[in-house]
């Protein structure tokens, strides 16, 4: 099976760090994490929070000012670069060009976080290998009682293979591979029971906000 390895990781260069979601509307599934949150505030007030592909900024500037900390983490320049025009003077803030499936760059990501936002799971990956690898960071960087927040949209969803975007270095581009990146509910709970997160789902009628009709996926570290 071809993604199950796909032999990297590789180096991002400017073919892979294009245009991404800077300047595109907030999606459904960002729009329910930010209604979820600020319904919850006891969720991410004075907490650290790790926020996997950073878009337009619209997560961090709802949330970021009663956040102990915000790390963002993106493959585009674009996107870095309209973080840093928003949050340059913001201390707490910080945003990584870093590849999620490559474990060279983790390094970077400092400390343990009491929240992880990241919609896209597996929608990117290279292979089923480098998948595996980010999902291992993410169970061994949660806090106690630290929580993955991720989208039901993103978890039916698999890149095509489309480089008009920023895409993840080594990633085959064949569209017929895009099945192989969609991680499935069957796959989320494979997840939750490999990293030992408990699963729960947010039904779109609890993120009551105009736009927030998307369903969440928590997954939560005893």
């Amino acid at each position: 099976m071809l993604f199950a390895d796909c032999g990297g990781p590789f180096e991002l260069n400017a073919a892979h760090t294009v245009s991404s979601w800077e300047s595109k509307p907030t999606t459904e599934a960002e729009t329910a994490v930010i209604a979820f949150l600020q319904q919850r505030p006891q969720l991410y007030a004075g907490k650290r929070l790790l926020h996997v592909g950073v878009g337009n900024c619209s997560l961090p500037a709802a949330l970021a000012d009663d956040l102990a900390a915000y790390v963002g983490l993106t493959v585009s320049l674009p996107e870095t670069q309209l973080f840093v025009e928003k949050f340059a003077t913001t201390e707490h803030c910080k945003v990584l060009l870093v590849n999620k499936y490559d474990s060279r760059h983790y390094s970077k990501i400092e400390g343990c976080f009491d929240l992880i936002v990241d919609v896209n799971l597996k929608s990117f990956a290279c292979c089923e290998k480098h998948f595996d690898q980010l999902m291992a960071l993410y169970a061994e960087r949660l806090n106690s009682a630290g929580t993955l927040i991720t989208a039901e949209s993103g978890v039916v969803f698999g890149w095509a293979g489309n480089t008009n975007v920023a895409h993840t270095p080594g990633a085959q581009l064949a569209p017929d591979v895009a099945a192989d990146r969609v991680l499935g509910l069957d796959g989320l709970e494979r997840v939750s029971r490999s990293f030992g997160l408990d699963l729960t789902c947010v039904p779109a009628a609890i993120c009551e906000a105009p736009g927030a009709v998307e369903k969440l996926w928590l997954l939560r570290k005893a």
